[in-house]
């Protein structure tokens, strides 16, 4: 394969797209569904013992809520995931993200009423119907081999992922690769009644 960038040629044998949500621009199937995510950090808490061992709390209602805490006292709350209107995350709207995940720690733990949040910022998320990532080639890119980790788990996967390319390079067979395979589709399967 040969880049041409300015002035400069890049070859190469394989190339590895690794760019996280970026690559769906390279394909027709998109694959995953992006949305905004939201999160808050407080100032540091001098007394965390209404927190049951500073556990990790995960709420599976939609949209959900998580909470954790920092080495340093400080609560992390995210969640409100909400889609992301035009494929952009909107200026400004983590702001009353924000207050409703400050308000919800509040709920969570009433002694923390005059906590506030120091830090707040709004995010791109991205999932998969399956759960799955999409690894693998694609048929409008010879030997080029995407790895697109998404969710919650995309960091573990792309591990995987980095394994199961390097020994297809490599010259071992993965057939297990077809389970992430770019070509699956992007929609879940029709429910049957």
């Amino acid at each position: 394969m040969i880049c041409r960038c300015g002035q400069s040629q890049i070859t190469a044998k394989h190339v590895i797209f690794a760019t996280g949500y970026e690559t769906q621009q390279y394909k027709r199937e998109r694959g995953a569904e992006l949305t905004s995510s939201y999160v808050i950090v407080t100032e540091p808490l001098k007394d965390l013992q209404d927190w049951y061992e500073q556990c990790l709390i995960w709420e599976t209602a939609r949209p959900y809520h998580y909470l954790r805490t920092t080495r340093d006292g400080r609560i992390i709350a995210g969640g409100l995931d909400e889609p992301l209107p035009g494929g952009r995350l909107v200026e400004g709207r983590y702001l009353a993200k924000s207050k409703q995940l400050l308000d919800y720690v509040h709920q969570m733990f009433p002694r923390s009423t005059a906590l506030q949040a120091e830090y707040s910022w709004g995010a791109v998320f991205g999932h998969t119907h399956d759960g799955l990532p999409y690894i693998g080639t694609h048929p409008d890119y010879p030997h080029c081999y995407f790895l697109e980790g998404y969710g919650g788990n995309g960091t573990a996967c792309s591990t995987i992922a980095a394994e199961m390319i390097t020994d297809i390079i490599s010259g071992v067979e993965r057939p297990d690769i077809q389970m992430f395979s770019l070509t699956r589709s992007p929609h879940p399967p029709p429910k049957h009644h």
